[in-house]
C-alpha cells in the first residue's frame, strides 16, 4: 500500500510542477500584455506632445492613429482579461491537486506509523515470549 501511495503522490507532485508551469506562462504572458499596454499608452503621450510641434498636415493623421492604438489597447485588455480567467483557473487547480496530495500524505503517514506500532507489538511479544521462556528453564 505504501508503494502505491508514494507512486501516487509523485504523480501528484508531477501534476502540479506542470500546472505551475503553465500558472508562469500565464503570469508571463499577462505580464507582456501589460507592458504592451503600458507602451501604447505612452506612444500616445508622446505623440500628443510632438503635435503640437509639427504642422497641421502631420496632425490630421493623429486621430486616426490614436483611434487604432486605443484599438489594440481595448484588444490587448480582452487579451488580459482572459489571460486572469485562465490564471484564476489554474491557481483552483492547483489549490485542489495540493488538498489531493495532502489526503495521501497524510494517509502515508498514517500507514507508516501502524506499520511501525504493528512491528513494535509483534517486537514485544516476541520479547515476552522469550522472557517467560527464560522464567521456565528458571
Amino acid at each position: 500500500m505504501a508503494k502505491g501511495l508514494k507512486k501516487i503522490i509523485r504523480f501528484h507532485q508531477s501534476l502540479i510542477d506542470e500546472k505551475r508551469k503553465v500558472l508562469g506562462d500565464f503570469l508571463n504572458q499577462a505580464s507582456i500584455c501589460d507592458k504592451q499596454r503600458q507602451d501604447f499608452k505612452a506612444n500616445i503621450k508622446a505623440e500628443q506632445d510632438n503635435l503640437s510641434n509639427t504642422p497641421n498636415m502631420v496632425a490630421m493623421f493623429y486621430g486616426s492613429y490614436v483611434a487604432s492604438t486605443y484599438q489594440k489597447i481595448k484588444e490587448i485588455e480582452v487579451k488580459i482579461e482572459e489571460l486572469e480567467v485562465s490564471i484564476k483557473n489554474t491557481q483552483q487547480e492547483i489549490i485542489l491537486l495540493f488538498k489531493e496530495k495532502k489526503v495521501f500524505e497524510i494517509t502515508q503517514n498514517n500507514h507508516e506509523k501502524q506499520v511501525i506500532k504493528d512491528e513494535l507489538k509483534l517486537e514485544q511479544v516476541f520479547l515476552d515470549e522469550i522472557g517467560q521462556e527464560i522464567h521456565r528453564r528458571r
